[in-house]
């Protein structure tokens, strides 16, 4: 089959007599990106899918680095109870997680923050910039 371009991006499909599909992947990038169909006719949409899917998590995954990269502070509450700690993000309202310890807290902070900014933007909320950058009139 010829080869296959969309959005600046290029497959050959390939057709497997065992699993009876044709299949492809996305060339040119770092990423794993595959499709498959079983209808040769739909396999062009296949990789528009593919691509379109791709270029909207490569976007998202911008955006989170981008926030990560903004110094949002971070609290740290001991447990004077059960022990441990809980991490909270005042300006992320409900980013916050508990720890047995301080150890690896930078990593914690950054996963902790991470996952929040993934439902965020999943679930269409607003991530503001921290308050800290706001002051400083950084907008």
């Amino acid at each position: 089959m010829k080869a296959l371009e969309y959005k600046g991006y290029y497959t050959h499909i390939e057709y497997d007599s065992i699993s009876n599909v044709y299949h492809g992947k996305v060339e040119g990038i770092g990423d794993l990106v595959t499709f498959e169909n079983e209808d040769v006719s739909l396999i062009e949409e296949e990789f528009h899918k593919a691509v379109d899917d791709y270029l909207a998590f490569s976007k998202e995954i911008a955006l989170i680095n981008e926030y990560l990269s903004y110094p949002y502070p971070m609290t740290v509450i001991p447990d004077a109870e059960e022990g441990g700690y809980t991490l909270c993000f005042p300006d992320l309202p409900g980013c916050a997680t508990c720890v047995e310890s301080l150890d690896n807290l930078e990593k914690i902070a950054e996963d902790t923050k991470r996952e929040w900014f993934k439902a965020a933007i999943e679930d269409g909320i607003e991530i503001k910039l921290p308050n800290n950058m706001k002051q400083e009139g950084i907008t």
